[in-house]
């Protein structure tokens, strides 16, 4: 390697651990056995009906099973970016990609919040199990807090020129993601968006049964 290329990557891990931590071990929980909610909504829409269901309800569960299906395939490709990353230790390439799947992953994550919400005060068919809604309503907060950081960076960075990490980076102990002074546990936001895939299947049902208390 030239003494350029040696200072450039110099430079650049420099640069970026001023706004970044690049991991030293993998603490996000794998998802991958989860199954992709694709096929089985598009078999229970294609022969099913979901007549026991209003036509907001219907919509609901669309979008909420397309973004749970986003927010794990998100946050997959974010724990992949930091598996490789611990194979790379001079270029900090993969964090700048794990930044955008994350950013994604919690972005899906607070807008399916606000469609259990909404689909609670439908007061339809539509139930949603409450073990389940406590657990995930538990961490709304977190989510809610670090997405809303995301967000509004700029206007942060223009009222304090501290305003520490300005993107979102792994957490010192590994074992979270943060940003400026939010963050939330790697074992938290998987624990919801398991909650969130069990919400999805159980909501598929009702495209094909009697919905009952789902």
């Amino acid at each position: 390697m030239s003494d350029f290329a040696s200072d450039l990557q110099i430079s650049e891990l420099r640069i970026y651990t001023l706004y970044m931590r690049i991991p030293e071990s993998c603490q996000m929980p794998d998802l991958t056995a989860l199954d992709s909610l694709i096929p089985g909504f598009m078999n229970a829409v294609t022969f099913f009906n979901g007549d026991e269901l209003t036509e907001r309800e219907k919509l609901y569960i669309r979008v909420f099973v397309r973004l749970v299906n986003k927010a794990l395939i998100e946050y997959e490709e974010a724990r992949k970016c930091v598996m490789a990353q611990l194979q790379e230790r001079q270029r900090l390439f993969y964090m700048l990609a794990f930044v955008d799947h994350m950013e994604n992953c919690l972005n899906a994550a607070r807008r399916l919040f606000g469609i259990i919400d909404a689909a609670k005060s439908e007061q339809g068919a539509l139930k949603i199990d409450r073990i389940l809604r406590k657990y995930a309503e538990s961490h709304f907060n977190d989510v809610k807090n670090i997405r809303d950081c995301i967000e509004h960076m700029d206007e942060k960075i223009q009222k304090d020129k501290n305003a520490g990490l300005i993107m979102l980076s792994v957490s010192q102990d590994n074992k979270g993601v943060e940003i400026s002074s939010e963050l939330i546990k790697f074992d938290d936001l998987a624990g919801v968006l398991k909650r969130f895939h069990e919400v999805a299947l159980k909501w598929m049902d009702a495209f094909c049964s009697n919905p009952g208390s789902i």
